[in-house]
């Protein structure tokens, strides 16, 4: 695996009020924030086919171009949690390719704002970066995550105390023939590629529990109480929470992901994508899910398996996952 960038996960969900909301929004990329550029003329314009989203509480889809399955599963908590703020989606040949999909999974906190706004336009301001940037998918990853950052912050009205984590998966075939997976991620939504015989985490779990995230905090003079920013904030990372965002970019409560990539080997059997929420991950560990990879290896049944086990661990955070089927 590649990484791209550096910066690992205790529990942050500190509830605020639910803020409004301004519908007026503009969701093209501000030009003024954009020195100059060239345009990609070639763009990934063969195999050309339509985009297909799915955005839907629990679904299993067992034929697709890039992936042999993948289900979806979530559950509100609703014991626990008196609103979902998990927010996901899926899309089937992404950029309209049949060779291409695009996995989002956003856990907001504070309210649903923030995430609902990521869910609706990361895919549209991502598709712009990677023309704009001639298909370089690490760097077009990162100008969207900055991106949309700002947007957030001009279009939702009062959103203080709220923000997001963001996890994003982008499968692709390339022409000779190798599959490649490559994510970007802030908070501590995970993705881990898993098989019984394997395991990789391909994200990273920004939280103050991490040392170096948490020196990064400090040496920014933002305020540190019990281990949490402004005594609230867990995460070191995040889409939104702008009152703890400094002027300086690289130390503070920041909105830079984590990036990697890596080439998927065919030859290893049963390789799943785990892509979920804290609420999966701070009551299951990848060894449990590879245990379980061992005896289910239907997509399907793996997520609800998933979510049984959670819940059984009396989870009290909303759950969101994704069992993405490779080989």
């Amino acid at each position: 695996m590649d990484s791209f960038s550096s910066s690992q996960k205790e529990n942050n969900n500190k509830k605020y009020p639910k803020k409004n909301i301004n519908n007026d929004i503009n969701c093209e990329i501000n030009s003024n924030r954009i020195k100059s550029y060239k345009r990609n003329q070639k763009s990934y314009k063969k195999n050309f086919a339509i985009e297909y989203e799915t955005v839907k509480e629990n679904y299993s889809i067992n034929s697709c171009n890039v992936v042999l399955e993948y289900s979806f599963r979530e559950d509100q908590n609703i014991d626990s949690q008196p609103l979902m703020e998990d927010k996901s989606k899926s899309i089937e040949n992404f950029n309209n390719n049949i060779n291409q999909m695009l996995f989002e999974l956003f856990d907001g906190h504070g309210g649903e704002d923030i995430s609902n706004f990521l869910q609706q336009n990361f895919a549209h301001v991502y598709k712009q970066y990677l023309e704009i940037n001639n298909y370089d998918i690490p760097k077009s990853l990162k100008n969207t995550f900055k991106e949309l950052d700002e947007m957030i912050k001009e279009s939702l009205i009062n959103c203080d105390g709220m923000g997001s984590t963001g996890t994003i998966v982008h499968l692709l075939w390339e022409t000779n023939s190798k599959l490649m997976v490559y994510t970007g991620n802030v908070g501590d939504s995970r993705v881990s590629l898993i098989s019984p015989t394997h395991l990789i985490r391909l994200s990273y779990d920004h939280r103050m529990s991490d040392e170096k995230e948490k020196n990064r905090i400090m040496e920014s003079g933002v305020e540190v109480i019990d281990d949490r920013i402004g005594g609230e904030l867990m995460l070191t990372r995040i889409f939104g929470d702008y009152e703890f965002k400094t002027k300086d970019k690289k130390k503070g409560l920041i909105c830079e992901p984590f990036l990697s990539k890596i080439k998927i080997d065919l030859n290893i059997p049963n390789q799943f994508l785990i892509l979920a929420s804290d609420g999966i991950w701070d009551s299951i560990n990848e060894k449990e899910i590879q245990q379980m990879i061992a005896m289910k290896t239907n997509s399907e049944k793996l997520c609800a398996i998933i979510i049984k086990k959670a819940l059984d661990r009396d989870s009290w955070d909303n759950m969101s996952v994704f069992a993405i089927k490779l080989t």
